[in-house]
């Protein structure tokens, strides 16, 4: 396994660099950043928090506004993700979170004649098969992008017609 991981990094920070080249290719160094086509946004708000806290009182309202919804069993991370990640990756986000509860209710509904032994058994197997279907969903759209980079990138070289 050690050895997996470690090619496996190797492996990735070749990948990663390729990319980033790619996307340096296609739209220059001037589209990442705030209010730009490529928003690193964990990076953006850890270098905020690193700046200092801007504004005090609204920094521990939004801290209770997520103690209390934790409390009332809202999934106050997914809301948290909503409010600070750029609207193409909450859309994205949201998909795939449609797709899981679509999948859970057909699952659900097609369980309703089972008895409870193979309903509790057959849970846990819906429930991964909703996670990764929606988890590549969100790959899938990562992909995607990628991939017109690269056309973006091979077209702006003009080795396409």
């Amino acid at each position: 396994q050690w050895i997996g991981q470690a090619i496996g990094g190797i492996l990735g920070a070749f990948v990663a660099v390729a990319v980033m080249m790619v996307l340096l290719q296609a739209y220059g160094p001037d589209a990442f950043g705030v209010g730009k086509p490529f928003v690193a946004a964990q990076a953006s708000v850890v270098a905020t928090m690193v700046g200092g806290i801007p504004h005090v009182p609204a920094f521990f309202f939004g801290i209770a506004a997520g103690l209390i919804l934790y409390l009332v069993g809202f999934p106050a991370m997914m809301l948290g993700l909503g409010i600070y990640l750029p609207f193409y990756m909450s859309f994205s986000t949201f998909l795939g979170a449609m797709v899981k509860v679509i999948l859970d209710r057909i699952m659900a509904f097609r369980q309703k004649d089972l008895s409870p032994e193979v309903k509790a058994q057959k849970k846990a197997a819906y429930e991964k098969s909703g996670i990764i279907i929606a988890s590549g969903l969100l790959g899938g759209e990562s992909v995607i992008g990628i991939i017109l980079a690269l056309v973006v990138a091979v077209s702006g070289l003009g080795l396409l017609a």
